[in-house]
């Protein structure tokens, strides 16, 4: 894992229009832990039109690049935060992943994290402040090769 900043910084209420472009902290996750340069992950920049919703970029963002790691032979596994990542050993969620949840700057917002279990070890916000809220609130996302 390479830390890897985001670059743009949007902070928008998932069901109101945007007029600024959205953030690309996930993007800057994914680039982390594929230990990739920002520039070659796909950008959510592409489906995104001043007044849109969040939600109406973010879909086909997320299509585009679920297809983009399949052709490397990447999947993303998707679980919901629950007791059962803390039954077992630490050791037993020791790789990498993208931890999401509430930003620490707006919580209807959601930001997010490199994580290694169920600890956080790269905020690529320059404030560094991770996520709020209880780790109920939280998911993560696995990167596994097929």
């Amino acid at each position: 894992m390479i830390p890897i900043d985001q670059t743009r910084f949007g902070c928008h209420d998932p069901n109101e229009p945007a007029n600024t472009a959205p953030g690309n902290c996930w993007t800057a996750c994914l680039a982390s832990i594929l230990e990739l340069p920002l520039s070659e992950i796909p950008d959510e920049l592409e489906f995104w039109k001043d007044g849109m919703k969040p939600l109406d970029s973010w879909i086909p963002y997320q299509k585009k690049t679920h297809l983009w790691l399949h052709n490397k032979d990447i999947v993303i596994v998707e679980v919901r935060m629950s007791s059962v990542f803390y039954t077992g050993p630490e050791e037993c969620f020791d790789m990498y992943c993208i931890l999401s949840g509430p930003s620490p700057r707006n919580s209807k917002v959601n930001h997010a994290v490199v994580g290694k279990g169920n600890q956080i070890v790269h905020d690529p916000h320059p404030s560094r402040k991770g996520l709020s809220g209880e780790y109920k609130y939280w998911w993560y996302e696995f990167l596994v090769r097929k």
